[in-house]
């Protein structure tokens, strides 16, 4: 089941927080690597259309891990992230 949230997401490469949208696939799977579980989810922006209704901006289909105990979804390794 697909949901929209607003999700905090880590960036371990700049060590960087940053807050966007996102429409998860509901399923975690774990990530064998990393301990840690992995979501696919297709990252977007809101913004105001010129009628007033929002306009969604699509960003990027990408895989996070998603930590439990922090509550918050980290990129993986930049090859890694994105579905081609």
């Amino acid at each position: 089941m697909n949901t929209e949230a607003c999700v905090q997401i880590l960036n371990p490469e700049d060590n960087s927080e940053y807050t966007t949208n996102a429409i998860l696939r509901g399923a975690r799977y774990p990530d064998e690597a990393t301990g840690l579980l992995k979501e696919d989810a297709m990252l977007f922006n809101k913004a105001p259309g010129d009628d007033g209704r929002v306009k969604y901006i699509a960003g990027k289909i990408a895989t996070l891990l998603y930590d439990p105990e922090a509550n918050k979804y980290i990129l993986p390794p930049e090859k890694n992230s994105c579905k081609k």
